[in-house]
């Protein structure tokens, strides 16, 4: 297959189909998340063209042992007792979130929740501005509220890792 064959998928809970970037099978593989409100793009057009999206890769599952073994030289007490450890497969950000990202979901509108706090996001927490540095200075909550807004708008379930 070529890299620019697409391939819908979609998961079992009915998640909202994606298409990979990648189709290769020794590649890696992932998919662009548009980040801009449906919308919010000129008229007849759904998104804008210009808008921030999020380049998720898939990271396959895998195991690997944890700890160190108990004859190690200078082991400590809290690395040990050894033992296998094996995920599953998950998609991961490509790259830190930047500012751009940030801001696209933070002037959007607060996630609907059930028991979680809601959180305000400031649109322009970061120290350091330039819409392509990683954002700063949020908090946990925060992030999980930016998470929790990707989840809505997306239609598919995304947490920190």
């Amino acid at each position: 297959m070529s890299a620019s064959a697409t391939r819908q998928a979609a998961g079992a809970t009915g998640e909202a189909p994606f298409r990979f970037l990648l189709t290769h099978r020794r590649r890696t593989q992932g998919f662009r998340e548009t980040l801009a409100e449906p919308g919010d793009g000129k008229a007849g057009v759904s998104v804008a063209v210009d808008a921030p999206h999020l380049t998720m890769l898939w990271i396959p599952p895998g195991r690997f042992w944890m700890g160190s073994p108990a004859d190690e030289t200078g082991r400590s007490e809290a690395e040990g007792p050894q033992h296998l450890v094996q995920l599953q497969g998950f998609f991961m950000s490509q790259t830190l979130i930047t500012q751009a990202q940030w801001r696209a979901l933070a002037m959007g509108k607060p996630a609907k929740s059930g028991q979680e706090r809601l959180t305000k996001l400031d649109p322009d927490p970061s120290g350091f501005n330039g819409d392509q540095r990683p954002v700063e200075q949020v908090s946990w909550h925060e992030a999980m509220e930016f998470c929790r807004r990707l989840s809505q708008r997306t239609g598919r379930h995304y947490t920190l890792p």
